[in-house]
C-alpha cells in the first residue's frame, strides 16, 4: 500500500517562536492574582516550569486591572 501524500501547507497559518524548529512546549498562565500571597505561593513553581529546556515561551492571560483598574486601563 502506498503512503498517503503529505498534506498541503500552502496558505496554512502557523504561529511559533522565531528560530525554533521541531517540537517545543509553552506555558499559559491564567490570571496570576493581585500580587498578594495567592500569587507568591505559585511564583517559584511557575518559574521552575518555565525554565524547563523544552519551554520556549509563556503567555500570561490576565485582566491586569488590580487593584482599582477599570475598563479604560
Amino acid at each position: 500500500m502506498a503512503a498517503a501524500p503529505a498534506p498541503e501547507t500552502a496558505g496554512t497559518f502557523a504561529v511559533g517562536p522565531p528560530d525554533v524548529t521541531g517540537d517545543f512546549a509553552f506555558l499559559v498562565v491564567g490570571d496570576p492574582g493581585e500580587g498578594d500571597a495567592s500569587r507568591h505561593v505559585l511564583r517559584d513553581s511557575i518559574l521552575r516550569a518555565g525554565a524547563a529546556p523544552e519551554v520556549r515561551f509563556m503567555i500570561i492571560a490576565s485582566d491586569v486591572i488590580y487593584p482599582t483598574g477599570s475598563m479604560k486601563n
